[in-house]
C-alpha cells in the first residue's frame, strides 16, 4: 500500500466480548481499496484481548472503529 501511495479510511464493525476478545470483524465502509480494507480487518483481528474494566457492565459490545491509512 505504501509503495502504491494508497491512503484511505475504513470503518470496521466488531464485537467485543467482556473478556476483551475481538470477534465478528467486518468492513462497514470501504476505503475503495481492497488492500486497505483487508489490512484494517487484519489489524483489528490482531489486537490482543484487553478485558473490560472491573467496574464496567459485563456485556458484549458492538463497536464501530475508523481505521485511517495516511502516508507521512
Amino acid at each position: 500500500a505504501r509503495r502504491r501511495g494508497l491512503e484511505g479510511r475504513v470503518e470496521i464493525e466488531l464485537v467485543l466480548e467482556p473478556s476483551g476478545r475481538v470477534r465478528d470483524v467486518a468492513v462497514v465502509l470501504s476505503s475503495s481499496y481492497t488492500l486497505l480494507d483487508d489490512a484494517a480487518v487484519e489489524a483489528v483481528k490482531s489486537i490482543p484481548p484487553e478485558p473490560l474494566p472491573v467496574q464496567a457492565k459485563r456485556q458484549t459490545l458492538r463497536v464501530r472503529l475508523p481505521v485511517v491509512f495516511q502516508l507521512q
